[in-house]
């Protein structure tokens, strides 16, 4: 909101368009990513008072709204940023002139779902230098969505075309959806990132927010072009939901950090936890959360099971249980991410994770 009077100009802005702000859930698995400004108010507000007139209503609640807001991010704790993984994310091809045509990367939520919005998760490097937080965040871009593959017909979500967006730094973009539907989202890039002549763009995530769910997590990703250097960079790792940002963390310490299951001592079979949900629900996804302790382990993802067996069951007694990892693949440890697993829907009363490496312990 901006308001022009004789004595001041008072603006308020949240980044909305460009820098996330909001909570993916009151589940809070990546918490609230904000940027909230306000410049000028202290300085002229006593003499704006007069002006405001009829807007004072309005300016009240958009400062109840803010006052109720940082009281939100208090009560979640601190952001906490880091590269716990050695995955980086996607990287387009590095080229000494930019491509004929728009490059894109595209992902498939695998059917038509209403959409909150999307969050671009800029990509955090290890050698980037401290007046450049982010690697390669693209200068000028839109997403847009479809049920068309090709995108022969398509809704805009968000068009930043005409003039080169800012470095977000280590905040997320967050491009809002306002509910529309779709089975494709399609970033399309209209100008890359230049780094000593060589015109590239790299992104760390891509997440698609429904609800207070990122139903990217795992889909089927394609691109016009990629780079893969592993374990850096691959076109599987921005939608893999490991990324530089971290849960939210409290400053006071805890009596505890998780549950941790110690190894068998006399090695008679894997080790396990079991979770009873009380009553049958259907299961949109599991997500588990590792373990980054502050007493003794400070490791993230410390001991997180690999490879990882997830089963789900009705019964309890995991006869005709369903494994939600359906490869029992070593999926290396998360670092700080929660690891989500797609449900499906299916119907289950009791979640049994498993480690399937044999005795040690998790």
């Amino acid at each position: 909101m901006r308001i022009l009077g004789p004595v001041c100009v008072l603006e308020w802005m949240a980044w909305g368009a460009r820098v996330f702000l909001g909570r993916a859930g009151s589940g809070g698995w990546m918490g609230v990513w904000w940027g909230l400004g306000i410049w000028g108010v202290g300085e002229c507000q006593a003499g704006a008072e007069p002006f405001l007139g009829r807007w004072s209503g309005e300016w009240r609640a958009h400062q109840s709204r803010m006052h109720a807001v940082r009281r939100e991010l208090e009560e979640l704790g601190e952001p906490v940023v880091g590269q716990t993984v050695p995955h980086f994310g996607y990287l387009h091809p590095m080229r000494p002139a930019p491509p004929p045509e728009s490059p894109w990367l595209q992902v498939d939520l695998g059917q038509s779902m209403r959409m909150d919005g999307v969050a671009l998760i800029p990509a955090q490097v290890d050698w980037h230098p401290q007046a450049r937080p982010s690697h390669g965040f693209p200068k000028r871009f839109r997403l847009d969505t479809s049920d068309d593959e090709r995108f022969s017909t398509f809704s805009e979500l968000g068009s930043y075309t005409e003039e080169d967006f800012p470095d977000p730094g280590i905040a997320p973009v967050w491009v809002r959806a306002e509910g529309r539907k779709g089975r494709y989202v399609r970033l399309t890039v209209t100008k890359l990132a230049e780094e000593n002549g060589r015109y590239f763009y790299a992104l760390g995530e891509l997440m698609v927010l429904s609800g207070n769910r990122n139903v990217a997590v795992g889909v089927p990703v394609q691109a016009s072009a990629s780079s893969n250097f592993q374990p850096r960079w691959g076109l599987p790792y921005v939608v893999d939901g490991k990324s530089a940002l971290g849960p939210p963390i409290r400053r006071e310490l805890l009596p505890y950090d998780g549950l941790y299951s110690g190894p068998d001592p006399e090695g008679r079979g894997m080790p396990w936890m079991a979770v009873d949900l009380g009553r049958v629900v259907a299961l949109e996804e599991v997500r588990l959360h590792p373990v980054h302790a502050r007493l003794g382990a400070d490791i993230p993802g410390f001991s997180f099971p690999a490879p990882l067996i997830v089963e789900v069951d009705r019964e309890g007694d995991f006869v005709q249980a369903k494994d939600l990892v359906p490869v029992r693949a070593e999926l290396g440890s998360p670092g700080n991410n929660p690891v989500t697993l797609r449900g499906g829907g299916v119907e289950a009363r009791y979640v049994r994770v498993r480690c399937g490496g044999g005795a040690g312990g998790m």
